[in-house]
């Protein structure tokens, strides 16, 4: 069988496209209580959808929420009983910052709010000019936030 040429593909997709009609002529043969109807049930499917669709964050935290099974928590003698998924990734990362892992390290320290701050000093070359004007503006919303 021979190969179709590329303009004899794009032919083909256009005389198949050509029996087709955009949403705008699909709506213009309908009455306004059809397009009313038709963006009802589109509303309503989208709004399903949502409903079922979750968030990775979602899915996160209730597989983190579970209680972690006796498997998970093998080599883990501290955790109390019914420890959650989460408990034992926190203490996984405990272990391996204790064998040396640097970005575990880190994320303990951090999780344990102990995070160190960075004092960061800009000269963004503002003239006395431009601090006049900001002071003008700095007043002008001060003023207008109390009217």
């Amino acid at each position: 069988m021979a190969q179709r040429t590329e303009e004899e593909k794009r032919a083909a997709r256009e005389r198949s496209n050509a029996n087709l009609m955009t949403p705008q002529e699909v709506n213009a043969r309908k009455t306004p209580e059809e397009r009313r109807e038709s963006a009802s049930k589109a509303g309503k499917a989208s709004a399903e959808a949502k409903k079922r669709r979750k968030t990775a964050r979602e899915i996160y935290e209730a597989m983190l929420s579970r209680p972690a099974s006796d498997q998970v928590m093998g080599g883990l003698p501290d955790l109390p009983d019914g420890a959650t998924n989460y408990d034992v990734l926190l203490a996984r990362m405990m272990l391996s910052a204790q064998k040396g892992s640097v970005k575990a390290a880190q994320f303990v320290r951090d999780t344990a709010g102990d995070q160190p701050t960075t004092k960061v000093e800009a000269d963004i070359g503002m003239t006395d000019g431009d601090r006049a004007l900001l002071e003008k503006v700095a007043e002008r919303i001060k003023k207008d936030s109390n009217q």
